[in-house]
This record gives C-alpha cells, sequence and structure tokens, in this order.
C-alpha cells in the first residue's frame, strides 16, 4: 500500500467506529441519535437494569457497534466512490474526533 492508501484507510477506520458509536451509544446533538434508536424500536432503562431490543433490522442496526460498523463503512465506501475528496474530509472530522476521544480516555 502506499502512504495515501494507508491514510485513508486509517482515516475511513477511525471515522467507521466513530459513526457506529454515536449511532449505538451516545444521544447525539439535539438528541438526533436516540430519537433514531427509538424510532427503531429501543427502549432505554437508563437505570442500567435493561434495554429492550425488539427483532426487527434497525433495532438491531442500531443497538449493535458491530452491526452499525458494517453499514457505516459500506457508506464511506459508497460516499468515497462517489465524491472521493469530499468524502475523505468529512471522514477526517469523525477521526479527529475518534482520537480525541482515544486521548481523553487515556488521561482520565
Amino acid at each position: 500500500m502506499e502512504n495515501g492508501e494507508w491514510f485513508g484507510l486509517v482515516v475511513y477506520t477511525m471515522a467507521t467506529w466513530r459513526v457506529a458509536s454515536l449511532l449505538v451509544n451516545e444521544a447525539g446533538p439535539w438528541g438526533v441519535f436516540q430519537w433514531l434508536r427509538e424510532r427503531a424500536g429501543i427502549e432505554h432503562d437508563f437505570s442500567g437494569e435493561k434495554t429492550i431490543i425488539p427483532d426487527r433490522f434497525l433495532a438491531g442496526l442500531f443497538s449493535c457497534v458491530w452491526c452499525a460498523s458494517l453499514w457505516a463503512a459500506a457508506g464511506w465506501m459508497i460516499f468515497d466512490w462517489f465524491l472521493p475528496l469530499l468524502a475523505v474530509r468529512v471522514a477526517l472530522v469523525f477521526a479527529l474526533s475518534a482520537g480525541a476521544i482515544w486521548f481523553q480516555k487515556r488521561v482520565e
């Protein structure tokens, strides 16, 4: 792999994790990701006791980082196919966010 290919691989990998984590674990800006999970039928008991996940495609997608990462990766690849320069720049925002989270976890 050439240097540019490694850079893209790292950026897209980190961006994929960040998007999957947002979809599954975080409320997001204005609660948009929490709202999406609720629309998918996922019910959270915020005491930490239980989460109800119906057996539906979107509920499965929004409840599992591993599952969400496959779809996020596919989205990045399609985006990159049609608009490569824009895709890598948008992905870089998510990758930098992932890097900042990684550093924050190390200093806590």
